[in-house]
């Protein structure tokens, strides 16, 4: 599953300045390349599970350009 983190495994962190702040009109992300349902989730204050739910996924498997709903 894409929520699994082994050891050795690179994650990518975002900083301040990566994290956006959600607002009313944020309804919808779109996938940019190195994001993951968890960093998307972070970024919006929510969870990979509501994210998932809110698009109908079945699985954590994103791609580059996908529209996410995240609120």
């Amino acid at each position: 599953s894409g929520n699994k983190i082994i050891a050795g495994q690179e994650i990518k962190i975002p900083n301040s300045t990566d994290v956006k702040t959600k607002s009313k009109n944020d309804d919808y992300h779109i996938v940019e390349n190195g994001e993951t349902l968890y960093s998307i989730a972070i970024m919006y204050n929510t969870s990979v599970q509501k994210i998932k739910t809110l698009n109908h996924l079945s699985s954590s498997k994103i791609i580059v350009g996908q529209k996410l709903k995240v609120g």
